[in-house]
């Protein structure tokens, strides 16, 4: 049973380069790279046989998460002492930690913010990928919202859509590292698309509870096939 005044909590970290290397994220490629952890974190801890109890409380929960940053010199100090899942991006590495207990995160998660947080337009053009995610136009939400939306999406998509096909889909987007495009647009419903989710938000950041933050679908011909 999940503890509302004490939940799990996942958080994506991401790292803020220095001026010098001013590769910084933007929306749309945090939200692909969270989106990205996600399925990962679905693969790997949701569907297998061997769940944890944190995790387990944590999906009950509604995938519960925050967004932060860290200079480099923090974002490794959060590699060394809490486990969790690295993605290396064409804008930076972004880090997922496992589910941890609100009352008890560690200092090194605690002092970081997402305010203020420099991104950039860049983005890759032309990009596609078997999965797109649709962050809700009409909410403006921001970086950080925009994260956490994206990354429901994509673990929603794998445990109530593509967990249950008969075909090789899933293993083959996992082999190609769960790739994910981003835009945004209006939420597409489940019912217009059987490949389709949409994430209802619980209503404690940002949006009324209610709101349809963001989609995900799935696009069998842009599976890479394997060799």
């Amino acid at each position: 049973m999940s503890n509302e005044t004490d939940p799990q909590i996942v958080t994506y970290v991401f790292e803020e380069t220095s001026a010098a290397n001013n590769e910084w994220h933007d929306l749309f490629s945090g939200a692909a790279a969270a989106a990205s952890l996600g399925a990962q974190w679905t693969m790997k801890h949701v569907l297998s046989n061997h769940v944890s109890s944190s995790v387990e409380e944590w999906v009950n929960a509604g995938y519960r998460k925050h967004a932060r940053r860290a200079k480099t010199k923090d974002f490794e100090k959060v590699l060394t002492v809490i486990p969790g899942e690295l993605l290396e991006t064409p804008f930076g590495r972004v880090y997922a930690t496992v589910p941890l207990r609100q009352s008890v995160l560690p200092a090194e998660l605690k002092r970081l913010q997402m305010s203020n947080f420099k991104v950039n337009s860049r983005n890759l053009k032309g990009y596609s990928a078997p999965v797109t995610v649709t962050l809700n136009e009409d909410l403006h939400m921001s970086f950080g919202k925009s994260v956490v939306a994206a990354a429901h999406a994509a673990q929603l998509l794998i445990s109530n859509v593509l967990a249950f096909r008969n075909d090789s889909a899933l293993d083959l987007w996992e082999n190609d590292g769960f790739p994910v495009s981003v835009i945004r647009g209006r939420v597409a419903s489940p019912d217009e698309n059987a490949n389709a989710v949409l994430v209802k938000d619980y209503g404690l950041t940002e949006v009324p509870a209610g709101s349809f933050t963001a989609s995900a679908q799935f696009h069998d011909n842009l599976l890479r096939e394997e060799n």
